[in-house]
């Protein structure tokens, strides 16, 4: 029999539940709100951040998680000080308010994993008094600016679980409905098809809406990052300012944090590599302040983000020499590599051009751990860099990880799909088109020598094996893949269209297996690999045919 205490403790996990859930979207607030006041001494911004602290001090005292309650209430008291004049924005007071930001995520972190969320606060609070203390009076404000208090969309949490399964149960919907077209298509059904036809249309309609549910503004990720860069700014003795374009962007929560190590990575490299110091800045021709850019655009079922600088960029001939240096490249094959080549070597493990290690960057071990993060959430990612302008990395990315496009090819008579973000184009190669040279077979597509490679060869043969013979004269399929690298040219046996699959992992028992990104089901119930075209071509030196790369490719 439930009793009345067994109902307040119920009510009480629920407080707290629904408490952990709005303090973190508080948190995330908190720290773009104070680093903008940094920038922008407004009165209604003052009091708009005093309101988040107000609330979160109140919610952590009535579920009683005293610590997150008392250090928010040492914040407020000098976010009071400063809304009656008492002190001035500072330098000081924004570190002091972001390490509050820190130490209450902390703390929730600590709540959420079922603690009381309890750490010593004593030394931030002594910083918080011994500003309060301080007698410098605030400039007079410049007025409040009008607000107006937007409508609050109504919303309903539901956990990540439940999502997960819906996405499940949208997969096998999907591979139900590829069979009934391929049954369609067999028994020239045209009632049939008509039917499939409704089907997908509401397929598509509910893939949307759960898809949606997942997705949340790309902006919660890019403000995670403006502290992070006002900070790695000042330890370097930099003036930079981030800008942020496409914050509605809308994209996947989990892909959302899986993101946010590798992009750390890519933030200190431009901060700490990319921009200049303000007296190189001057020499250059630049202003003081150096530029780095945050963007994310939607490009149909893809999401593509930008982290770019307007700094001194990537000197591809340092990028080889120390490539040479580190044993990453024979000096020969390193010649051989073109400017873009050669830049795309920073992907390389254990390569650094930085001229001395800090503790922000600079020991050879952020690069390749970028891209092994993207890889792994089945991206890209590129560089583009032009010396004394700056650098840009894009990664791209599907918008949601279960449901693919793909190019569907057949290769010594077995299906294999193709990652539509690989595929740049597809196209017909006559044998007399293909050149040798030097370092290998190459296609001159309008002009651009590209590496032409046959997926036979790299499905099935062993490594070191020589490539085999082409039989015949006639013209094969071929497609364009686009890898860190640059652009190859992959011929195949039969190109079968675009489709939507749904991706599953590998088994345990198979392990990782290189070149396969996981597995999806045919129309007709048969099992293709799904291809990761980035680690099928991704290979050793002495595991591949020399190519027009020279030697190890990046």
């Amino acid at each position: 029999m439930t009793t009345e205490s067994d109902l307040d403790a119920q009510l009480l996990a629920q407080m707290r539940e629904d408490f952990l859930a709005e303090s973190g979207d508080i948190l995330e607030r908190l720290g773009p709100k104070l680093v903008e006041l940094e920038r922008d001494n407004r009165r209604d911004l003052i009091e708009d951040i005093f309101r988040e602290v107000h609330t979160l001090k109140g919610a952590a005292g009535f579920v009683s998680l005293n610590g997150i309650q008392g250090l928010a209430h040492k914040m407020e008291d000098t976010l009071d000080a400063l809304r009656h004049n008492k002190i001035a924005v500072t330098a000081e007071l924004i570190d002091a308010g972001l390490s509050c930001v820190d130490l209450l995520s902390a703390m929730r972190d600590d709540a959420l994993a079922g603690g009381e969320g309890q750490m010593d606060i004593a030394p931030l609070a002594a910083r918080l008094e011994a500003i309060q203390a301080g007698d410098i009076v605030a400039p007079a404000a410049a007025g409040e600016a009008a607000r107006s208090p937007g409508e609050a969309a109504g919303s309903l949490r539901v956990d990540t679980a439940t999502m997960d399964r819906l996405m499940v149960e949208m997969g096998e919907l999907i591979t139900a409905r590829n069979a009934l077209l391929a049954d369609a298509a067999r028994l020239k059904d045209d009632a049939l098809s008509e039917d499939v036809t409704s089907i997908s249309r509401l397929i598509r309609q509910l893939q949307d809406a759960v898809t949606s549910a997942r997705m949340a503004p790309v902006e919660r990720l890019f403000n995670r990052f403006i502290p992070v860069v006002r900070k790695l700014a000042r330890e370097r003795g930099k003036l930079v300012r981030l800008k942020i374009e496409g914050a509605q962007t809308p994209m996947d929560r989990t892909v959302s944090e899986l993101l946010y190590e590798p992009m750390v990575h890519l933030m200190r490299n431009a901060v700490d590599h990319g921009l200049e110091t303000e007296a190189e800045r001057e020499r250059a021709g630049k202003p003081p302040e150096g530029l780095v850019r945050l963007s994310a655009d939607r490009r149909g079922d893809n999401v593509v983000l930008t982290v770019s600088d307007d700094g001194a960029g990537i000197d591809p001939r340092r990028v080889r020499a120390s490539a040479v240096k580190l044993g990453v490249l024979a000096q020969e094959a390193a010649d051989a590599l073109t400017d873009d080549q050669a830049v795309r070597l920073i992907f390389s493990s254990g390569l650094s051009t930085a001229a001395a290690v800090s503790d922000i960057s600079g020991r050879g071990v952020g690069m390749d751990v970028v891209r092994q993060s993207v890889r792994q959430l089945r991206g890209n990612i590129d560089v583009r860099t032009e010396l004394g302008r700056g650098t840009a990395f894009t990664i791209e990315l599907p918008l949601v990880l279960a449901i693919l496009q793909v190019l569907v090819v057949r290769a010594d008579g077995q299906p294999y799909a193709i990652p539509l973000v690989n595929v740049h184009e597809t196209l017909l190669v006559e044998p007399t088109a293909v050149k040798t040279m030097q370092h290998g077979e190459v296609l001159f597509l309008r002009g651009t020598p590209l590496p032409v490679r046959d997926l036979r060869d790299w499905l099935a043969a062993a490594p070191g094996q020589p490539a085999r013979e082409t039989a015949g004269d006639g013209a094969r399929p071929a497609v364009v893949v686009g890898l860190e690298r640059g652009k190859e040219v992959l011929t195949v046996d039969e190109l079968m269209g675009k489709r939507q699959v749904v991706i599953k992992p590998l088994s345990d028992y198979l392990g990782y297996v290189r070149g396969v990104a996981g597995s999806a089901i045919m129309d007709d119930g048969t099992v293709m690999m799904v291809l990761d075209v980035e680690g099928l071509l991704f290979v050793q030196e002495s595991d591949l045919p020399r190519s027009a790369h020279g030697g190890r490719s990046a």
